[in-house]
């Protein structure tokens, strides 16, 4: 390991260790997206959930079986999903 890396390693938990303390605001701690309570809201089935946002069905349910968790990519996607359902719907049906 460079010392560069050993630095850097040592800068990150002196942060980690600030926020734990309360010397430093603005990080924001995200909850894995709950993919199954998610898609219950929506009252759609897998199969349709899949087809109306553009997602594998396979790769939804495992997400929902807990065995894959989704990328950065996918969870922000599924963010959006979970605040405006109809229009992430409705963009992805005029692409």
């Amino acid at each position: 390991m460079k010392d560069s890396d050993f630095e850097s390693l040592q800068r990150g938990l002196a942060e980690v260790e600030a926020y734990k303390t309360g010397k430093r605001a603005g990080f924001v701690v995200h909850e894995p997206v709950d993919v199954r309570q998610l898609r219950a809201r929506t009252k759609l089935t897998r199969a349709r959930f899949a087809e109306r946002y553009g997602l594998d069905s396979r790769t939804l349910e495992q997400w929902e079986q807990g065995r894959r968790r989704p990328d950065k990519s996918s969870e922000t996607y599924l963010r959006l999903i979970e605040k405006a359902p109809d229009q992430v719907a409705d963009l992805v049906s005029g692409l």
